[in-house]
């Protein structure tokens, strides 16, 4: 091409054409920068959610229940706990009339063999009754797979006897863990239908709910301690 064909090419250009260009320019690199700032918005959004490790209702899979609660009445008949179900009335425990400490509620998960319960409750008390020695417990505590626990109102060891409680209902928390991971909880409402002023009430057991959190792909869900709690204050406000 000779230098004049360059030239006249060249002034061929219009003013136009070159506006056009750098606009193009701008919006090709305003758009860079906005695709740019979403991504690094992404990243901090998905650090944070990794760093707290708080599930959100949506990204939880839940399935029935695991844990089988079994309640036990004077005779000592079993009777395994169906969430929401009312207890028979003959399911019950009373200071002025029974042969155990409390009222007794065994905790069993037949899916796995290594569970641990972490057991608490809001009201009254938590026992252990074995070799015929009766262990309060204070605090939240670790159970194994199949231990029977017992509620019981306060107990004073200074005059060697139970007291009246005064609230009418207190629950029970249980939160279902493998080794590290928590893998169900449950929650346990204990409530009596006898007057506020009467000293020796009789006590019933409800299961309230039971959840349990599968494995996906084959690994454990992360679910936190926080999250979990968070659930069951929901289930003794609703």
């Amino acid at each position: 091409m000779t230098e004049e064909k360059l030239y006249e090419l060249l002034n061929e250009i219009s003013d136009d054409h070159v506006q056009k260009a750098k606009r193009t320019k701008k919006v090709k690199k305003s758009f860079i920068l906005k695709c740019a700032a979403a991504a690094a918005c992404v990243c901090v959004v998905a650090l944070w959610v990794f760093h707290i490790g708080i599930p959100s209702s949506d990204t939880v899979i839940t399935a029935s229940g695991l844990l089988t609660v079994t309640a036990y009445a004077e005779s000592n008949e079993e009777l395994v706990m169906q969430e929401g179900i009312e207890m028979p009335t003959n399911f019950s425990w009373s200071l002025a009339m029974s042969s155990s400490p409390g009222l007794p509620l065994n905790l069993y998960a037949d899916e796995y063999e290594d569970v641990k319960f972490e057991v608490w409750t809001d009201g009254g008390t938590l026992l252990l009754w074995e070799s015929n020695a009766i262990e309060k417990i204070d605090g939240t505590f670790y159970a194994e797979n199949g231990t029977t626990i017992y509620w019981s109102t306060a107990f004073n060891y200074e005059e060697n006897r139970f007291e009246a409680y005064s609230k009418s209902i207190s629950y029970i928390g249980i939160i279902i863990r493998e080794n590290e991971n928590i893998v169900g909880y449950a929650v346990v409402q204990i409530y009596t239908d006898d007057s506020e002023d009467g000293v020796l009430k009789t006590y019933f057991a409800k299961l309230l709910k039971s959840v349990s959190f599968p494995t996906v792909k084959g690994k454990y869900q992360n679910i936190t301690s926080e999250y979990v709690m968070s659930e069951i204050e929901k289930v003794k406000k609703s």
